[in-house]
């Protein structure tokens, strides 16, 4: 083979790998910083904070666990962290911190902008995340609102 074939080959296969980690690192970057919001207003019954139109209490009869997978199975969270006092579980996203908390035999789902989930829930996550958004210089939420869910 001549050295003009073994340099198009070479730069075939560099394009093919260089393709392959922008693709694995897009699907990487998606799935780690999107909100649960859309899903959780679809799979829960929602009521909308009248005070602020980032926040939402949300209730579903199923465990926090099962809450839990559903939700990190949908929009993959940043981080976790559970508080085994509360039996509560607390998911950071980019924008949003949810968390999840045993209500009766079923669960009681906070969402909230980053800023306000930090503050209301800094006594179980403080210690852990900062009270910064991670990978954000500034801004706010300022997502639309919550709908009735199902």
């Amino acid at each position: 083979m001549s050295a003009n074939g073994n340099k198009a080959t070479n730069w075939w296969i560099f394009g093919t790998v260089a393709v392959i980690g922008l693709v694995i690192a897009a699907v990487a970057i998606g799935s780690t910083s999107g909100s649960p919001r859309d899903f959780i207003d679809d799979k829960y019954r929602c009521s909308p904070d009248p005070e602020d139109h980032d926040s939402a209490v949300c209730t579903s009869s199923s465990s926090p666990s099962t809450v839990a997978s559903e939700i990190r199975r949908a929009v993959r969270p940043i981080d976790t962290h559970s508080d085994y006092q509360s039996g509560a579980t607390f998911f950071q996203y980019r924008d949003d911190i949810l968390a999840i908390f045993p209500d009766g035999s079923g669960s009681r789902i906070e969402i909230d902008d980053y800023n306000r989930g930090y503050t209301r829930h800094s006594t179980y996550i403080g210690t852990y995340w900062s009270s910064t958004r991670p990978g954000s210089s500034s801004g706010s939420g300022g997502y639309g609102g919550f709908g009735g869910g199902k």
